[in-house]
C-alpha cells in the first residue's frame, strides 16, 4: 500500500488522526531553576538571555490561562536579570502560531501521532482552549474555520495531506485534510527571539556612546531600580498582585484631573551611579528621569484609564456599566493613519445605552464618550452622534445587543516629521508610590488644551453595524492622540476586538490597519523618545546634582 493510501486509510476510522508516529520524548538535560529536564505535559517558558527552559510551576511570575508549546511571549529568568526579577509578556498568537501549540500538544496527547484532521481535530482543539492560545474573543460564527484551512495550507510551518472523508455529509465534505507539524522535532518549538536579540544588539552599540551599563553585562552595582532590589524592597515588590499583562490589580484611577502612569526603572538612563554616591542627594526624592513608562504588552481596555464604577473583565475586553454614563478607554491611542476596531454589544437591557467611539486622553472619564471637545462617538439610541456635548442625526436608528459595531478613525500624517511627533516620556513628572509601585503623576490642563486645539483636515470617523457602513460621522477633527473608547449607561456589557481578525471589515475605506499594530509601533516610538530623552541626560543630572 502507498503512504497516501495508507494515511487516506488512517484517515477513514473517524478519529481524525493518523497512524504515523514520531517520539515525544524532551532532553534530558537540565532546565529550570530546579535543575530538572523539560516536561511536555505541562507549561514551560524559554528565557531570552540564557535560552534554558522554565517551568510554570517554578516561575513566580502570574502568566494567567497558558498551554504547553506557546511562543507568543517574551520571558526572561531572575538569573538573567539584574534586578533579580522574572519578567514576562505575553504577545498576540496570529492564528499560525496557534495551530503549532494545538498541533505540538494533539501529538504529545496521542503517543506520538503526528498527522491530525483540521476539521476534526485541530478546529476542535482550537475551540476548547480559545480563551488560553489567543487573547482577542473567538468570533461567534464558524467562519474562522475557513482561516485555519488557509493558514495551514500556506505556512511552511505545517505539512498537508489531502484525503478522502469516510462519511461525507452537509458538515463533512468528501476531502479532509490531514495536518502535521513540518519539523517534527518538539524540542525546537519556542519564541523567535533573534530579532529581539538583534534589536538589543543595536541598542547596546548607538547607546555605548552614552557610557550607559546595559543589562546582564559587568559587576552588579547600585543603579536603576536599586532601591527595589533591596531585601526589603523585593519583599514587598513580591507581594504586589498583578495581571497576566503585569499590571498591578491595585492601582490608582485617572480621576480629579490627574493622570498616573505606571513607571518602572530605566536602565539606560545616564548618571544613577552619580546621583546615588552623591552625598547632597541624600534621603531625595529619586527624580522621574531614572524611570520610564511601563509599556503595555497588548492592546486592551486600559485597567486604570477608566471609571472606577465600569466593571472590567479579567481578559480586558469586556466591560459592563454601572448607574450612570461613564467611560473606559484602551491602553494604546493613535496619532496618524487610519485605524480600525470593533465593539460587538452582549447585553443591552431595557432602559440602558452606549456610546462607542473615540477619545483623547483629556475626555472626562465620568461622563459620556462625546461629552467634551476631546472625544466623539455614536449612541445606541436613536443613532445620534455626539461631540462636544452636542447631538446630531446621524443614522435612523442605533444599534442593539447582538449588533457590531465598526469603529474607523482616518488621521492625517504629518506634513514634517520632527521630535515633537514622538510620545511624552513623562520623566519631567512627580513620582508617586501606590501599594508598593511608583507612578507618574500629572494634572490635566484641560481647558489650556481645548484653548490650543486646531482642527485637521481631511481627517474623520466613520462607523459600520454588522458590516454596512454607516457613512461619515465626523469629518475635520481636532488634531490629538485618540484612543478607542466606550461609555454605558446601567447594565450594558461590550466586548472590544482590537483585530487582527475582525467579523466585519470596512470596504470604503483603502489602507486601513487593526488597532491592535499600534503595540509595536507604540513601543517603537516610545524608546526613541527616551533614547533622545536621555541624550540630555548628562546636561540634566549637572542641573539636579547643582540644585
Amino acid at each position: 500500500m502507498s503512504s497516501e493510501n495508507s494515511i487516506a486509510a488512517n484517515a477513514s476510522n473517524g478519529k481524525g488522526v493518523s497512524g504515523e508516529v514520531i517520539s515525544v520524548s524532551p532532553p534530558r538535560d537540565a532546565q529550570c531553576y530546579c535543575g530538572e529536564p523539560r516536561r511536555y505535559s505541562e507549561a514551560e517558558f524559554q528565557c531570552c538571555q540564557c535560552s534554558r527552559w522554565f517551568h510554570k510551576a517554578c516561575i513566580k511570575f502570574n502568566v494567567g490561562s497558558v498551554l504547553p508549546f506557546m511562543t507568543n511571549y517574551h520571558f526572561m529568568c531572575k538569573s538573567c536579570n539584574n534586578r533579580a526579577e522574572e519578567v514576562f509578556n505575553r504577545k498576540q498568537a496570529s492564528f499560525a502560531v496557534m495551530c503549532q501549540t494545538a498541533l505540538a500538544n494533539l501529538t504529545v496527547e496521542n503517543g506520538g501521532q503526528c498527522q491530525f484532521s483540521v476539521d476534526q481535530k485541530l478546529i476542535p482543539y482550537l475551540e476548547e482552549n480559545w480563551d488560553a492560545l489567543a487573547s482577542q474573543p473567538r468570533r461567534g460564527n464558524k467562519s474562522w474555520y475557513v482561516t485555519i484551512h488557509k493558514t495551514v495550507a500556506s505556512s511552511d510551518t505545517f505539512k498537508v495531506t489531502k484525503v478522502s472523508a469516510s462519511e461525507p455529509s452537509q458538515d463533512q465534505p468528501q476531502e479532509d485534510s490531514l495536518v502535521s507539524l513540518a519539523n517534527s522535532d518538539l524540542s525546537r518549538i519556542g519564541p523567535n527571539y533573534d530579532q529581539f536579540r538583534a534589536l538589543a544588539s543595536g541598542l547596546k552599540t548607538d547607546l555605548s556612546k552614552l557610557n550607559v551599563q546595559m543589562p546582564g553585562r559587568g559587576k552588579r552595582r547600585a543603579g536603576p531600580g536599586a532601591d527595589l532590589r533591596g531585601t526589603r524592597s523585593r519583599l514587598e515588590a513580591e507581594r504586589v498582585k498583578v495581571n497576566a499583562q503585569g499590571f498591578p490589580v491595585e492601582h490608582p484611577f485617572n480621576k480629579d484631573n490627574y493622570r498616573y502612569t505606571l513607571a518602572e526603572p530605566d536602565l539606560h538612563a545616564p548618571g544613577r551611579q552619580q546621583w546615588d554616591q552623591c552625598e547632597s542627594t541624600s534621603g531625595q526624592p529619586i527624580p522621574g528621569y531614572f524611570y520610564r513608562a511601563w509599556a503595555p504588552p497588548a492592546l486592551l481596555l486600559s485597567m486604570s484609564d477608566r471609571a472606577p464604577q465600569l466593571k472590567l473583565a479579567e481578559n480586558q475586553l469586556s466591560v459592563t456599566g454601572d448607574k450612570g454614563y461613564c467611560m473606559i478607554r484602551a491602553t494604546h491611542g493613535v496619532s496618524k493613519g487610519a485605524w480600525y476596531f470593533e465593539a460587538s454589544v452582549v447585553e443591552m437591557p431595557e432602559g440602558s445605552a452606549a456610546r462607542i467611539g473615540w477619545s483623547a486622553a483629556l475626555g472626562n472619564l465620568q461622563a459620556p464618550v462625546g461629552c467634551d471637545k476631546f472625544s466623539y462617538s455614536w449612541r445606541s439610541r436613536k443613532g445620534t452622534a455626539f461631540h462636544d456635548a452636542r447631538g446630531r442625526h446621524y443614522t435612523e436608528s442605533g444599534y442593539r445587543q447582538g449588533d457590531v459595531i465598526g469603529c474607523l478613525i482616518v488621521l492625517q500624517e504629518p506634513t514634517q516629521v520632527t521630535l515633537d511627533c514622538l510620545p511624552p516620556t513623562h520623566k519631567s513628572s512627580q513620582l508617586i508610590k501606590f501599594k508598593n509601585c511608583l507612578y507618574y503623576e500629572e494634572r490635566d490642563e484641560v481647558q489650556k488644551q481645548e484653548k490650543s486645539l486646531r482642527l485637521q483636515l481631511g481627517s474623520e470617523i466613520r462607523f459600520y453595524r454588522n458590516g454596512q457602513p454607516m457613512g461619515v460621522a465626523f469629518g475635520k477633527l481636532y488634531a490629538n492622540t485618540y484612543y478607542p473608547a466606550i461609555s454605558l449607561y446601567k447594565a450594558a456589557q461590550v466586548q472590544a476586538n482590537f483585530g487582527p481578525e475582525f467579523r466585519y471589515q470596512p470596504t470604503d475605506v483603502a489602507d486601513w490597519l487593526p488597532m491592535c499594530q499600534r503595540v509595536e509601533e507604540q513601543a517603537v516610538e516610545q524608546c526613541l523618545a527616551e533614547i533622545v530623552d536621555n541624550l540630555d541626560g548628562a546636561d540634566r543630572l549637572d542641573r539636579m546634582l547643582t540644585k
